[in-house]
C-alpha cells in the first residue's frame, strides 16, 4: 500500500506519518512544518519522503503578531492554498491520499484522476457547526464575530470532493451526520497520546491544583471556568492557565488575574511536569474534534472534567477516570471540582485508572485502528465498485 499524509501546518501528524513508516506504507509526508522540527523525535521517517514548505508556516505566524494585517488579511485562508498549489504539483502516485482538512481540495480532485483514494480528517466539528456555535457565543459576549466564509466554502468543498471524512470523536461524527454527510462516507479514527512522553512525575507540593491547557478562548470556554471558580471558595486552591491568551477574553482575564496564575506558552516537553503537579485538568471548550489535552492529563494520572464537545465522552468513564459536563455549565465543573476537592482518596484512585485507561489510546492502537481502516477501503474500492451502506465506525471506531 502506498499512502500520501499531508499534514499542513500540523505537528502531531508525525505520529500518524510514523506509524505508516513503521509498516512500509508512507509514499510521502507534505507540510509546512519545519522538516528539521518534525523529524528530530521521528527519525524512522527518511528526510528524503518528507517535503516541507515551512516559509508559509512562518509567514503566517508573522501576520497573526501584527494587529493590522491580522484584521485585514486571512493568513490561514492563503497560507492554505498557496500550500496545496505546491503539494498537487509535487503529488506522486498513491493508492491513498490523506490530508488535514483546509489544505486539499486540488489535490482530492487531482488524486481522483489518479484513481486513488482521496481522504480529508478534520480535526473539529462540521465546519458549519463550528461557525455557527462560535457565533453564538461571541454574541453572547457582545463581542463582533468574523469567520472568513471562504474557509468554510473550502471545507465544504473538500468534504463533497473526498471518498471519505475522518472525524475523530463521537461528538464530531455527530456532527458531520447533522449537517448531511453521509454515514457511509465517514470513518471514525481517534487519535493517540504518547505514553512515553507523558507519564507521572513527583508532585512537588501539596497544594490542591485546577489545570487548563490550551487557547485561552471563547471557543474554549474559558470564562464558564472561570465562573465555575468564581463559586467555589476553597482553601489553597490554585488555577493555573497554560497558553495564550486571546483578543477575544483579554478583558475578562483582567478582571479574573487575580484568581489564576498564568504560564503562558509551554514546550510540549515540560507539559508532563504541569499535569503532574496538578489534581484535576479542566477542558470547559465548545467544540473540539478530539483534545489532545485529555489524553495526555490521564497519561500523567489525573482525573479530567471535560465537555460533551470535546471528545471526552470517547475517553472519560464517568466518575471513574474524570467526569463529562454539558458546555456552558459552571455549575457543573464548580460541583465536580468541589468533589475532588472533598474526596481525596477517590480523586488519586479516579488518576490511577485514567492512566490505566489512556493505555489502550497510545498511538501504536491508533495506527492499528488506521490500517485496519485503511485495508477496508481499499478492499471495497476493489472489490466492489458501490460504496458500502454502512459507515466505517464498527471496526475502527475509538474504544467505548
Amino acid at each position: 500500500m502506498k499512502v500520501v499524509l499531508s499534514i499542513g501546518c500540523m505537528r502531531d501528524g508525525i505520529y500518524p506519518a510514523l506509524q505508516l513508516a513503521k509498516r512500509g506504507w508512507l509514499q510521502r509526508l507534505f507540510t509546512s512544518y519545519p522538516k528539521s522540527l518534525l523529524l528530530r523525535p521521528a527519525p524512522a521517517i527518511p528526510p528524503s519522503q518528507v517535503e516541507a514548505y515551512s516559509p508559509l508556516a512562518i509567514a503566517e505566524r508573522v501576520i497573526l503578531r501584527i494587529p493590522v494585517l491580522r484584521r485585514r488579511v486571512s493568513s490561514a485562508y492563503w497560507h492554505s492554498l498557496c500550500y496545496e498549489y505546491l503539494v498537487e504539483r509535487r503529488l506522486p502516485e498513491c493508492d491513498i491520499f490523506s490530508a488535514f482538512s483546509g489544505f486539499a481540495k486540488k489535490c482530492l480532485l487531482a488524486v481522483r484522476k489518479m484513481g486513488a483514494l482521496g481522504l480529508v480528517e478534520r480535526g473539529s466539528s462540521h465546519i458549519l457547526f463550528q461557525r455557527d456555535i462560535l457565533a453564538d457565543e461571541y454574541a453572547r459576549s457582545g463581542i463582533p464575530f468574523r469567520f472568513d466564509p471562504g474557509v468554510v466554502d473550502r471545507e465544504l468543498s473538500e468534504y463533497s470532493a473526498a471518498d471519505y471524512v475522518v472525524v475523530q470523536s463521537e461528538f464530531a461524527y455527530r456532527t458531520f451526520v447533522e449537517h448531511g454527510v453521509p454515514q457511509r462516507k465517514l470513518i471514525k479514527l481517534g487519535l493517540g497520546v504518547d505514553t512515553d512522553l507523558f507519564q507521572p512525575q513527583p508532585r512537588q507540593d501539596h497544594r490542591f491544583r485546577v489545570l487548563y491547557v490550551g487557547g485561552i478562548s471563547l471557543r474554549k470556554g474559558v470564562k464558564y471556568l472561570m465562573r465555575a471558580m468564581e463559586q467555589l471558595n476553597l482553601p489553597d486552591c490554585e488555577l493555573v492557565l497554560v497558553g495564550h491568551i486571546e483578543d477575544s477574553v483579554r478583558e475578562l482575564m483582567k478582571k479574573h488575574a487575580h484568581r489564576y496564575r498564568h504560564e503562558g506558552f509551554v514546550r510540549q516537553s515540560r507539559l508532563p511536569w504541569l499535569y503532574s503537579q496538578a489534581d484535576v485538568l479542566v477542558l470547559p471548550t465548545l467544540e473540539d474534534g478530539f483534545a489532545h489535552v485529555i489524553p495526555e492529563a490521564m497519561a500523567c494520572g489525573i482525573p479530567v472534567i471535560a465537555t460533551e464537545h470535546s471528545g471526552g465522552p470517547d475517553l472519560i468513564r464517568e466518575g471513574v477516570d474524570g467526569f463529562v459536563v454539558p458546555i456552558r455549565d459552571p455549575r457543573a465543573i464548580a460541583e465536580r471540582i468541589e468533589w475532588l476537592f472533598m474526596h481525596p482518596q477517590e480523586k488519586r484512585l479516579m488518576g490511577e485508572t485514567a492512566r490505566q485507561r489512556v493505555r489502550e489510546f497510545t498511538w501504536d492502537k491508533y495506527g492499528d485502528r488506521m490500517a485496519e481502516a485503511y485495508q477496508r477501503i481499499l478492499t471495497e474500492k476493489n472489490g466492489n465498485s458501490s460504496r458500502p451502506t454502512e459507515p466505517l465506525t464498527s471496526a475502527v471506531s475509538i474504544l467505548s
